[in-house]
Order: C-alpha cells, then sequence, then structure tokens
C-alpha cells in the first residue's frame, strides 16, 4: 500500500471509535491521537529505504533502513504482529510512568503500526501476493502468507482498486473530523 493510503485508512479506522463515543473526543488530546496514529501508519516501512519513512530516518540516522531491510528483509519483523503485541504490552505494564498525552501517542502508534500491517495484507505485490509472511512469528511458523481478506478485495500496490480505497477512507475521514470538531467545539 502506498503511503498516503496507509496514511488515511489507518486514520479513518481508528478515529470510529471517537464517533460512536462522543465523550472521549473530549476525554484525549486530539493531537497527540493523530499524531501517534499517523506516525505508527508510517512506521512499518522503515524497512525500505525508498518507502517515506526510509527515506526521512535516513537523513538523520544514514543506512539504518538499509540496515534493517538486509537483516529482516521488506515486510519482515516490522510487520509481524509481535512488533504490534510486544511493545503494547509494555506500555500497559508501564503506563504509570507516561503522562496521559504520552500514553495516548504511544497506544495510538501501535495500533497505528497495527492497522499499517492490516493493509499491507490487503494489497500485494507479485512477490507478496496481498499479505505477510509468517505474520504470527515466533507462535506460527510455516512460510506462508497471511490474509484474512478474500482475493477479490486485495489490490495492486498503486493500482487503480487501491485508489478506490483511498478515496472511500478519505470520505470517511471527512465524515468522521466534520461530526469530530462539531462535537469538540460544542
Amino acid at each position: 500500500m502506498l503511503s498516503k493510503t496507509h496514511l488515511v485508512s489507518t486514520v479513518s479506522v481508528c478515529s470510529l471509535p471517537l464517533l460512536f463515543n462522543n465523550s472521549l473526543v473530549h476525554e484525549i488530546n486530539l493531537l497527540y491521537f493523530i499524531g501517534g496514529v499517523s506516525l505508527g501508519s508510517q512506521f512499518p516501512d522503515i524497512d525500505e529505504p525508498k518507502s517515506s519513512i526510509g527515506r526521512y530516518v535516513n537523513r538523520f540516522i544514514p543506512f539504518l533502513p538499509f540496515i534493517i531491510k538486509k537483516i529482516f528483509g521488506h515486510r519482515g519483523i516490522t510487520h509481524q504482529f509481535i512488533f504490534f503485541l510486544f511493545p503494547l504490552a509494555l506500555i500497559f505494564i508501564f503506563s504509570n510512568k507516561f503522562s496521559e498525552e504520552m500514553l495516548t501517542f504511544l497506544v495510538s502508534f501501535m495500533f497505528g503500526i497495527l492497522l499499517h500491517q492490516v493493509g499491507d495484507m490487503l494489497s500485494g505485490s507479485k512477490k507478496y501476493k496481498g499479505g505477510i509472511k509468517d505474520y504470527f512469528f515466533p507462535f506460527v511458523i510455516n512460510g506462508k502468507f497471511f490474509t484474512p481478506f478474500p482475493y477479490f478485495m486485495r489490490c495492486a500496490i498503486g493500482g487503480f482498486k487501491e485508489y478506490i480505497y483511498l478515496f472511500l477512507f478519505l470520505c470517511l475521514m471527512i465524515y468522521e473530523y466534520k461530526i469530530i470538531i462539531f462535537e469538540f467545539v460544542k
């Protein structure tokens, strides 16, 4: 999936709870929430030097994306369920050490990572075929690509179907934030 599709789809899906529970809009800091989700939606692609975040990180820590890709490959460790689960568990264990804003950012960041992974299960290329190899590593290692989506829903990276998904998620996000901002102003 392209970075813009990851961003829009992740923000729109993570914002759904705000739509159904109006009190959440006033309880969390929206800036930290959106910032965490946005960064998390891009972060797993740190293992790809040509990705948006890979190019950005390479400016500050030269060769890090190249090293990660060389060791783990693209859609390697940063695209495994454990990459979401282990840090999320640590966040909850040490949650009393973080401010409310930082906790909002970190949890949002982790859910951004999870939804990035789900997005990559929806999109694919000739190599990835819409899925992530050994997604539940180290719990299940079978060399197969995991995706919960049927073939007709999957899309090629940058293909026409992906742009349809981008458009639909963008419409959802605009609708959500129209309601959320209205609720926030009340």
